[in-house]
């Protein structure tokens, strides 16, 4: 026979826990968010409300006023001048002249002080009645200054100031017979002429005569004289 079974308790359920619930509130992170946020923002408002008021008390900086640039001209360095090109009238007032050397007197009939270049010519005619016809001219040739080397490979080598006579420099007077163009004469310096710088020279001769005068590298004094009556 099968013992009595024991009447079986049913279990009581599983009691529940229903925990209050938590109220709302704010996490350390997001305060510290918010304090940050908010101490900017009232720095910006101090900042806005302040500097206008602190601005205005500052002292104000002086205004520049711009001055107009003055260009003050470069000076010049002094350098004597050359001498200028002064071509008397062909015709000159007539004009007696002792010379000492011939002890005579003349009438000068033409003058001209002039710088010759690259063979520039003047011309001067005259019909000579009363002879000679004395021509008389004084130059001044171009100088050229360059360094030279002297004694090369010696102790004493050393630099110096070369200066001479332009080679380029020349002068000529022709005396020309107007009516057949015969050359009667001729003077100058340098090319076959040699180097003297003052010459005189007449022809003797009456006739109707033209003078050409040329040259290059030159200053040129000329005078022309015919003789007295």
């Amino acid at each position: 026979m099968k013992p009595p079974e024991s009447p079986v308790t049913p279990e009581s359920p599983p009691s529940i826990h229903i925990l209050p619930a938590k109220k709302p509130g704010l996490s350390k992170k997001t305060l510290l968010i918010i304090g940050i946020v908010s101490l900017i923002v009232l720095s910006a408002v101090a900042y806005v409300a302040v500097f206008p008021v602190m601005k205005g008390l500052s002292p104000s900086k002086p205004q520049m006023t711009p001055v107009p640039l003055t260009v003050v001209p470069k000076e010049t360095p002094y350098t004597q001048p050359s001498k200028t090109p002064t071509i008397s009238p062909t015709k000159t007032t007539p004009r007696q002249t002792l010379e000492v050397r011939y002890g005579e007197s003349y009438e000068q009939v033409y003058s001209l002080n002039k710088n010759f270049a690259f063979g520039q010519k003047e011309v001067f005619s005259q019909v000579l009645t009363r002879p000679p016809l004395y021509i008389k001219f004084n130059l001044t040739p171009v100088i050229i200054t360059r360094q030279k080397v002297i004694n090369i490979g010696l102790s004493s080598e050393k630099t110096i100031n070369a200066t001479y006579t332009s080679p380029n420099a020349w002068f000529e007077v022709q005396v020309i017979d107007a009516g057949t163009g015969a050359v009667v004469d001729t003077q100058g310096f340098n090319k076959e002429f040699g180097l003297m710088t003052k010459q005189e020279y007449m022809v003797r001769t009456p006739g109707n005569y033209k003078v050409e005068l040329s040259g290059n590298d030159v200053f040129a004094e000329v005078q022309i004289l015919i003789g007295v009556s």
